[in-house]
């Protein structure tokens, strides 16, 4: 088991109330995965095997922990339902009875590290083309009054071509 002194301290500085929450999510992974290797990334505890497999965090007043390629698994549980998701699979936990069973648990991480195995790649959203920006009216009648200005700038000649040494 890779377990990292970093997480070890991060749970140690959570909230009271995260603590079980926590300790039980990460020994509910390494039970899962025992190749499993614990990182931390953005201030948080992450779970990593052939890439990243989960997360956890500890906040003031909750808890989250969710799994990476969430869009790519199936929910059996409804664990990605639950009030207060998010759109990495994180849900908001305020006690150690709000997770779902270690069985559940453990069949969601064997899940999400199959997916790892499998080399798996979450798809990106298709972006939106945009138009370019319109230039301001202003500069517009500017080059309109200096036409060569607009020639020498297709050249790619600089602002003072004329007194550089070539």
């Amino acid at each position: 088991m890779s377990r990292s002194p970093a997480v070890d301290t991060y749970v140690a500085k959570s909230a009271e109330f995260a603590r079980p929450i926590l300790t039980r999510v990460r020994a509910a992974m390494h039970k899962a995965c025992p190749q499993i290797e614990e990182t931390m990334k953005w201030s948080a505890p992450f779970f990593e095997y052939k890439g990243v497999v989960a997360y956890m965090a500890g906040f003031n007043m909750h808890a989250r922990f969710g799994f990476w390629k969430q869009r790519l698994m199936n929910d059996p549980a409804g664990l990605f339902k639950a009030p207060g998701s998010s759109g990495m699979g994180g849900s908001k936990i305020r006690s150690a009875a709000d997770l779902p069973s270690d069985a559940v648990l453990i069949r969601y991480i064997k899940a999400a590290v199959a997916l790892n195995e499998l080399g798996a790649q979450v798809p990106r959203p298709a972006r939106k083309k945009r138009p370019p920006p319109k230039p301001p009216a202003d500069l517009v009648a500017a080059f309109k009054m200096n036409p060569k200005a607009i020639q020498w700038m297709a050249e790619g000649k600089t602002r003072h071509w004329k007194y550089q040494n070539c």
